[in-house]
């Protein structure tokens, strides 16, 4: 990528890091949900590198402020949060599919639930998630 990038203009390079890299980073990424900063490091880094490509910096540079004010792109823990919070407003909103939006009911709409202080804050009910675990 280094090698092509004299050739290439700056809006070129963004779109093809974008389509390269950030659309891999952000596929299927809600799974790194509270995930330990220790196993997000291999993916910010990546956005970090591509960070450097698209502004042609030099790797001692500090590029956080650039990622952020003239890319406009998050850090990893950022776009993990930013996707689920849009997923949720999209079912909420019912712009998502059936089998999504039926997973996230008002607690006001359950008849056992209303009378909770749960109710009043707009909260949400989520179906539970049984997990099988191996061993004792």
């Amino acid at each position: 990528m280094w090698s092509i990038r004299p050739a290439l203009s700056a809006d070129n390079v963004k779109m093809l890091v974008h389509a390269v890299v950030a659309s891999r980073v952000d596929y299927c990424n809600s799974i790194l949900y509270q995930v330990a900063a220790v196993h997000l490091r291999s993916l910010q880094s990546v956005l970090n590198a591509t960070t450097l490509l698209v502004v042609e910096m030099r790797k001692c540079n500090s590029i956080t402020p650039t990622l952020l004010d003239d890319l406009h792109w998050l850090l990893v823990r950022q776009r993990v949060d930013f996707k689920i919070c849009l997923l949720v407003y999209k079912c909420l909103h019912q712009l998502s599919p059936v089998y999504l939006t039926s997973l996230l009911t008002p607690v006001t709409a359950i008849a056992t639930r209303r009378h909770l202080r749960s109710a009043n804050a707009s909260d949400l009910a989520t179906p539970r998630a049984r997990t099988v675990g191996f061993g004792p």
